[in-house]
């Protein structure tokens, strides 16, 4: 899914930065079009130039995945609103140029650029639904593929290297990490309430002495963390990963452990 929602990006931003530059080489072209489409001519100049700048907008958001949401809302809206200016034309008998790359390629518009934009559109949609739907990959939260860190540590025998860890679904969307840990007492799919022991606190994987690392990932957790892109790069790692939550926020109120609120 990753994988294809970065090819979409890709692809939707070359599109729409191809576009945007072409007809900002070409402005007069640009309104002129925007007059054939029924624009008033007190207010052509304006769009035929402002349209580029939005193309080229949505081709800079579309490609990093924090802006991914906004970029493919952005350029859906731009697509709908060119689909919809074309089937009127069309319904009118009216097959104006569509100056949809400047100069580089211009053609009156009919049946085939309704269907190109409706490809685009589908796109569009695509990249906002899956962006908007992304989940982590694995229980840390990382948002990606895991497989090529997974065959790192098969290659430099590092498993052992890293720290013992429980797991915990709290029932509600939560999960609970308890990392470091010197022995773990609980198995996969065992299920445990307040007050079981789950294991003894230790100082396995990097740690600089005996403790619990303690972390809460929430479900409607969109805020993201990110790694350098030279440990990213050297680990294998994603890039991102969901913030974690301050336990002290969500859990219950406890006197004399949690803040009173």
């Amino acid at each position: 899914m990753e994988v294809a929602l970065s090819v979409a990006r890709i692809v939707l931003a070359a599109v729409f930065a191809l576009a945007a530059v072409t007809k900002l080489a070409d402005l007069d072209g640009a309104r002129r079009a925007a007059r054939d489409f029924g624009v008033p001519e007190r207010l052509a100049p304006a769009v035929g130039t402002l349209l580029p700048v939005a193309e080229l907008a949505a081709a800079l958001l579309l490609l990093p995945a924090e802006t991914a949401v906004a970029g493919a809302a952005l350029a859906l809206a731009l697509l709908l609103a060119f689909t919809t200016a074309i089937a009127v034309s069309l319904a009118r008998g009216e097959t104006p140029d569509c100056h949809c790359f400047g100069q580089l390629h211009s053609a009156p518009a009919g049946p085939a650029t309704l269907i190109r934009n409706g490809a685009l559109a589908a796109l569009a949609a695509f990249v906002l639904v899956g962006s908007l739907a992304e989940e982590p990959a694995g229980a840390f939260g990382w948002i990606g593929d895991l497989t090529a860190y997974y065959q790192t540590l098969d290659k430099k025998k590092l498993w052992d290297d890293l720290p013992n860890v429980v797991i915990i679904d709290d029932g509600n969307g939560y999960r609970s990490i308890y990392a470091h840990m010197s022995a773990v007492s609980v198995a996969v799919g065992q299920r445990v309430k307040g007050g079981s022991k789950i294991g003894k606190e230790g100082a396995t994987g990097h740690a600089s002495g005996c403790h619990v690392h303690y972390g809460l990932f929430s479900p409607l957790e969109k805020t993201k963390m990110g790694l350098h892109p030279d440990t990213a790069k050297r680990m294998k790692l994603p890039r991102w990963e969901v913030a974690r939550v301050n336990p002290l926020l969500v859990l219950p109120y406890r006197e004399g452990i949690s803040p009173a609120r």
